[in-house]
């Protein structure tokens, strides 16, 4: 499915959006953030490493992220509610919820998700060349677990 975007770019999205809008002081200190941590020596060298995306996404081999790219996941990670927000819009409110509903409401976010794509697919390292078998995600309720097997 393509999803069309409902808001010309990630500012106003972030803004003016219906689901979870932000204050401008918040994107304001988002984008300081953004621009201090691209200049770091971490990210500064993260690229591309295919020209696989170019045509996709436009991001050719060996580019570097955006400052667009950082804010996106400086909004999914430090923004819990803004987070959760955004990812429902990913799920149907219930089995009989047209696609078109779901589509509609997930256009609120289309820039973000985008980026958020683009940022892993482009910018991110293949499960099989990470050594590392450890994942993390923030878990905002309380769970029970009957077992855990490793």
């Amino acid at each position: 499915w393509f999803v069309h975007r409902k808001f010309e770019n990630l500012k106003i999205e972030i803004l003016e959006n219906d689901i979870h809008a932000l204050q401008t002081s918040k994107w304001d200190e988002v984008y300081n953030k953004a621009v201090t941590l691209r200049t770091s020596a971490v990210l500064k060298n993260i690229r591309c490493c295919s020209d696989e995306w170019r045509e996709t996404f436009g991001i050719a081999a060996n580019d570097g992220l955006s400052v667009s790219h950082l804010m996106a996941v400086i909004f999914y990670c430090d923004y819990l509610d803004l987070s959760h927000d955004f990812r429902k819009t990913f799920q149907k409110r219930s089995f009989s919820e047209p696609d078109d509903v779901l589509l509609a409401r997930h256009s609120s976010f289309a820039n973000m998700a985008r980026l958020l794509r683009e940022t892993v697919e482009c910018f991110g390292t293949p499960l099989s060349t990470n050594k590392s078998q450890v994942f993390y995600h923030g878990i905002s309720e309380t769970h029970v677990f009957h077992s855990i097997h490793a």
